[in-house]
């Protein structure tokens, strides 16, 4: 016999899993979820600077968008948002910068945008007037 054996664990018996009734009638969600996150938890914001300004002339349209979302993501996010289903996606990663105060260094967190191009003649209106 081990000297062990008192100080084991017992090995628990295995329990069936509970049924739980389920309805016959399945709930619609109030939005389209997308990998487990709304459309509007992929587009944060729109990011209004000057050339986001200069490129709304080219049909094309810059936002700010969730760490972890993906282009397919962004294209189904701005098509249930605006109604419009872009031609082309293209995201850009902006690494954070490292602050100093004091003696204290530390970092901001990086950000990532998503230029999003529509088709001729379609417009998204992303501020309202």
């Amino acid at each position: 016999m081990s000297p062990l054996l008192p100080f084991r664990k017992a090995k628990e018996k295995k329990r069936k899993p509970r049924q739980v009734e389920q309805s016959k009638e399945k709930q619609e969600p109030s939005e389209t979820k997308m990998g487990g996150t709304t459309a509007h938890g992929i587009l944060l914001s729109p990011h209004v600077t000057e050339k986001a300004g200069r490129i709304e002339g080219l049909n094309q349209y810059m936002f700010r968008i969730a760490r972890g979302a993906k282009k397919s993501e962004v294209l189904q996010a701005v098509s249930q948002i605006y109604g419009v289903r872009p031609t082309r996606i293209n995201i850009i990663n902006l690494p954070g910068k490292s602050r100093r105060r004091g003696s204290f260094i530390g970092k901001k967190s990086g950000k990532r945008k998503a230029i999003v191009t529509l088709p001729e003649g379609k417009t998204i209106e992303v501020l309202p007037k």
